[in-house]
Formats: C-alpha cells, sequence, structure tokens
C-alpha cells in the first residue's frame, strides 16, 4: 500500500502536471500557419490559458506587444488592429506570462477574406467528385502562395458551438495539392481577386451538400420566420439534445401525415413537406439551425470582408418560405459579424431539366425570384447562372464562369474597380395596341448586339394561359405578343427551369429572369 508521504508527492507531481498542462497557450483551429488577417481592419483572437494569467501578443506588424487578461475560466479574447495588405509574411506569437508558454502562428498574410458557404454547387471541388471543366489543367496550374484556403469541417450540433473543426491542420497555402478537394467556386473567385488586386486572398470554404438555407440560420432567426411558427418552442429548454428533437420533428411529421394539422395556423406543408420538416428527419438529412450551430456561428469569431452564397436547389419546391428566409439569414450574419452592409454576394440558380418553352409554374422560377428579392437589401449582388446549366446535370461544370461573374459583383461593388458587373435589369411594362412593352433599367446600348425575334418570353390574356411570345427590340424597349393572346396582360422572360436566354448586356452577361404578374 503506497504511504501517505508517498501519496503526497504523487498529488503533488498530478497537481503540477495538470497545472503544467492548463497553463499551454491553446488557440481554435481557425486561427493556423498561413492564415489571411483582414487588411486594413481588425484581427479578432481568442484562446484559452493560465486562468488569471496574462497572454502576451507579439504580432508581425506592430511595434509593440498587446496584453490580455485571463479570465477564471481559463478564456481571453483580444482585438488587434491589421496593416495595409502585401506579400509579407508574419510571425503571431502568443505567450503566458504564467509559465512562458507559448503558440507562434508562421507566415501569416493580411489581404482580403472571404466567406463561401452554401449547399453543393458551392462545395463542389475541382477534382473529386465535382470535376470541373478542364479540372486536370486547373489543378496542375494552382500554385499561388498568395492564395489560402480554410475548409470547415462538416459537423453538425443541435447547442451552438463557440469552436469548429477544420480540415488537413488549418489554413492551407494554395497548391495543386491543397486546392483539389476545396470548392472550385471559392478557389476560382479568390484567383481573380489575387489577380486583379494583388494582395493575398484567404477563402473559407464553409459548405455542406443537400443543406437547406433553414440548417444555416438560428433558433431565433427560424423561430420569427413564415411557416416556421413554433419550430423552436422546446429549443430553448434544458436538454437541447439530437434524439429529442428529432423526436419532437417525427411527431410534427407524423401528425400531418395523419391530416392533423400540429399547429392551426400554420399549414402541415410548412412542418411536414414531403419526406419531413424542412430536410428530411432521417439520418440523412439535416436538422434546422444544426449547420449554423456547428459551423456557421464559430466563423464569426474571425473577421472577413463579405460572403459568397451559393444555395437554394433544397428548397426549390418551397419558394415563399425562402423568400422570408433569406434576407433574415443575411441580415443575421451581418449582425452576428457587426457588419449591417457587409458585401453578401449570392448566385441564383442555374438552369436545368428538360428546356421548355412554356413553363409557367416552374419551381426554380419561383425559387430564382425568392433569391432575386434579397436584391433589396443593401451591399448584396447576385451573379445569374441561368444560361450556364445543364439540363441533365444538377451540379454543373463551369464554375470559373460562375466565380468569375462573383468577383465582378466584387470588384465593382466592393472594391469600385470600372467593370460591368451587371446586365440590364427590367425596370416595368405597359400595354398599348394588343403588345406589352417592356422596359429595362437602361437603353439599348448595354445590351448585347442582337437581330431578329428574342427568346425566353411568355405572354399571357386574362385567362392566365400562357404562350410562347415573339419578342422584339423597338428602341430601348422590348415588345412582345402572341397570335394566340388577343388582349395581353402579362408577360414572363426566362420563367422555366431551363429556359432560352434570349437577352445579354453587351459584356454577355444575361439578364435576370422577372415577371409583369404575382399569379
Amino acid at each position: 500500500m503506497m504511504n501517505r508521504t508517498v501519496k503526497i508527492a504523487v498529488a503533488a507531481f498530478l497537481s503540477l502536471s495538470v497545472m503544467e498542462s492548463a497553463a499551454k497557450v491553446t488557440l481554435p483551429q481557425i486561427y493556423t500557419d498561413n492564415m489571411v488577417v483582414q487588411q486594413k481592419d481588425r484581427a479578432p483572437f481568442h484562446g484559452k490559458a493560465s486562468p488569471g494569467s496574462t497572454v502576451w501578443i507579439a504580432a508581425g506588424w506592430l511595434k509593440h506587444q498587446v496584453s490580455v487578461n485571463v479570465g477564471a475560466d481559463g478564456r481571453w479574447d483580444v482585438v488587434l488592429p491589421t496593416p495595409k495588405g502585401g506579400k509579407k509574411g508574419f510571425e503571431v506569437t502568443f505567450t503566458d506570462a504564467a509559465d512562458g508558454s507559448g503558440v507562434t502562428l508562421h507566415n501569416v498574410a493580411a489581404g482580403e477574406v472571404w466567406l463561401c458557404s452554401g449547399q453543393s454547387n458551392m462545395e463542389m471541388p475541382l477534382a473529386g467528385w465535382g470535376k470541373v471543366v478542364n479540372y486536370e489543367q486547373e489543378i496542375a496550374g494552382a500554385v499561388y502562395p498568395q492564395i489560402r484556403l480554410l475548409q470547415v469541417k462538416r459537423r453538425t450540433d443541435m447547442v451552438p458551438q463557440d469552436d469548429t473543426e477544420v480540415t488537413g491542420g488549418g489554413w492551407q497555402v494554395c497548391s495543386p495539392q491543397s486546392v483539389e478537394e476545396f470548392s472550385s467556386i471559392a478557389y476560382f473567385f479568390a484567383r481573380s481577386l489575387w489577380e486583379e488586386l494583388d494582395v493575398p486572398v484567404g477563402v473559407i470554404d464553409c459548405t455542406w451538400g443537400g443543406s437547406p438555407i433553414e440548417a444555416w440560420v438560428s433558433y431565433a432567426t427560424l423561430s420569427r420566420g413564415s411557416g416556421f411558427d413554433g419550430v423552436v418552442k422546446d429549443f430553448v429548454k434544458d436538454g437541447m439534445d439530437e434524439l429529442s428533437i428529432r423526436g419532437f420533428y417525427q411527431a410534427l411529421v407524423d401528425s400531418a401525415m395523419a391530416g392533423k394539422n400540429p399547429c392551426p395556423a400554420v399549414h402541415p406543408d410548412a412542418y411536414a413537406h414531403k419526406s419531413g420538416f424542412p430536410g428530411t428527419v432521417d439520418k440523412n438529412g439535416f436538422l434546422p439551425c444544426e449547420l449554423f450551430n456547428a459551423m456557421l456561428l464559430p466563423m464569426t469569431r474571425m473577421e472577413i470582408r463579405g460572403v459568397l452564397w451559393y444555395q437554394g436547389e433544397q428548397n426549390g419546391d418551397r419558394p415563399f418560405q425562402y423568400q422570408c428566409l433569406f434576407p433574415a439569414m443575411i441580415s443575421e450574419w451581418r449582425s452576428l459579424w457587426g457588419k449591417p452592409e457587409m458585401p453578401f454576394y449570392f448566385v441564383q440558380l442555374a438552369n436545368y431539366r428538360d428546356q421548355k418553352d412554356v413553363e409557367p409554374h416552374a419551381e426554380w422560377g419561383y425559387l430564382r425570384e425568392a433569391q432575386a428579392e434579397a436584391l433589396n437589401l443593401r451591399a448584396t449582388g447576385m451573379a445569374v447562372a441561368i444560361d450556364v446549366g445543364e439540363a441533365k446535370d444538377i451540379h454543373p461544370k463551369n464554375k470559373q464562369e460562375v466565380a468569375r461573374r462573383l468577383a465582378l459583383l466584387a470588384l465593382d461593388k466592393t472594391y469600385g474597380r470600372k467593370v460591368v458587373s451587371e446586365a440590364p435589369a427590367y425596370a416595368g411594362y405597359s400595354i398599348e395596341n394588343g403588345k406589352i412593352y417592356v422596359s429595362f433599367n437602361t437603353g439599348a446600348r448595354e445590351f448585347a448586339p442582337e437581330t431578329g425575334a428574342i427568346d425566353g418570353f411568355v405572354i399571357a390574356g386574362h385567362d392566365g394561359r400562357f404562350y410562347k411570345g415573339e419578342a422584339r427590340r423597338e428602341g430601348d424597349r422590348i415588345v412582345v405578343s402572341s397570335p394566340d393572346v388577343e388582349f395581353p396582360v402579362a408577360v414572363r422572360y426566362c420563367w422555366a427551369d431551363n429556359p432560352k436566354v434570349g437577352l445579354r448586356g453587351k459584356t454577355g452577361l444575361p439578364v435576370a429572369p422577372f415577371r409583369t404578374d404575382k399569379w
């Protein structure tokens, strides 16, 4: 049996070991070698160290060290000013004053940082399951030391988290090896910015294929959304474990399937659309808020310039929910970063499925319109992809063009470069002598030259039945008519899952879909 002296010695040794272990400075996984801090802004850092101690921070761009007190719980936070972007790499060292232990980040760059989020078309890697156009040549040429890549590991959680996991050990210098399984749109966007701005660019891949928009917002925001009333009734209580929440959803699904309305004010489809509550309730589906909790929320501790978003396919048959939730999500994310007008650029759904001349009830037509409604928020922009999709592939391969259009928006609206980032947009219409005249926010000189008939228009009379329209240009307007519609009252353009595109700006960018009715 161990005597008392030995016991005391062992206890002292174990206590010292615990203290030494606790004394070491630790940082979340989002802070690593090769990271990019947002230039001429602020760089928040946080971590753990000895409770009650002081952490000293030495950043290569600062003349003097900065200190921060460690709380009784061992946590500390600090915000550093950042320099103008440049190609020089810096070291940032964090030292625990209690025992001198520390962590040093190497090759830290100051530049532009963008978060790239959404579902599979944003997730789609250059190679792997994606294989973008010319992927082998693109990968071989991806040697850009000043482009840095951070990929958030896919994970879920039913409660908000303050840390997340990343792949590959953290930030990676862009190379053929590091870019192969990275978001192709994020990489191509970063390449465009680097070539134009000549400063380091960091892009964060925070995506999950098949995810619905409700997985990317908080409980509070979702509870206020139209069609989501009551979703978080039990979430704010203790025991928000996955099992009980799945049971809660399944009860709603069972009730709806039995023809019962779980909440008199909300249609059952809002709770149990097809196979379950928005997103399925089986192991292959997504629960509301779980990606926000586990992947997005921890990233709000890092300063960024703006957000790129490509998502909507999973909500394609619920456009009216999307119309409410999308702008709410944008506003919530901006609030979390403390930037009310943080740039937020998104991709409107690409063309997909069989091509039809007349498809007035196209699901994706309504979803594209719901996406476009978010343009009423300031500092937003929409990359129209109605012409780069593929009829038989929901994951079109030409991600280079989609990323180029996002980069044009950023260069124009965020960085003030003299580039054309958008095509002419629908502005209004008038009905004259059995024809509908459509006007735009710019003159004819801003359209691509064309002669003859213009594809993509459908027209309807007071009976609400649409027919293929005959469209041509008259001055600055487009005039649309049909021999099947004597007294027209409505016209739509590119209103189909996979429409024919007839209107482009002078730079080749497609005009966004629109309609004059609200049927």
